[in-house]
């Protein structure tokens, strides 16, 4: 944290950061008023209307919710008003689909697959669909064909383990 301290701080001695955050807050709120764009950040409609005149760095804190409702994390924001981009744009990679499959490690099973139906229902045409059904019972095949070799090996091992 210390590092993104010092970065904030280099932040507000750079002119050039305070109009890429006023650029970025004006894209970040779309059609949004500043007023309801204050309201979803949790902050007041001063601070957007601040930012966005360049008359105002935001605090840590509103950095970090900034970053939250970006999808990006503090450190790529600060880059981004450092330097005109982030590590990920740099890259041309995207990590929005990365930290949402991150995330499904924490739901339970039964919502995870209700989110992959959901995901089917809406976004894919009925090929797509047909072509994601024979990947997945292939896949399910080679997992079954890979599980009973190692099953046979596991029995192999307790059989020469037994003698």
């Amino acid at each position: 944290m210390n590092r993104l301290i010092q970065i904030f701080f280099d932040l507000l001695m750079e002119h050039g950061s305070q109009e890429r955050l006023a650029k970025f807050i004006r894209q970040l709120r779309g059609n949004q008023s500043q007023r309801a764009f204050a309201k979803t950040l949790g902050v007041s409609y001063a601070a957007v209307r601040a930012w966005e005149e360049g008359e105002a760095m935001p605090a840590i804190k509103s950095l970090q919710l900034i970053a939250t409702y970006s999808r990006q994390s503090v450190e790529d924001l600060l880059d981004y008003l450092r330097y005109g981009e982030t590590k990920n744009s740099i890259t041309g990679k995207s990590k929005v689909a990365e930290d949402l499959l991150a995330e499904l490690n924490y739901l339970p099973e039964h919502e995870t697959t209700r989110l992959i139906e959901i995901l089917v229902e809406k976004y894919l045409s009925k090929e797509e669909s047909a072509r994601l059904a024979k990947m997945l019972i292939n896949k399910l095949a080679s997992l079954e064909e890979n599980s009973s070799v190692e099953a046979k090996k596991i029995l192999s091992t307790n059989k020469k383990n037994n003698k």
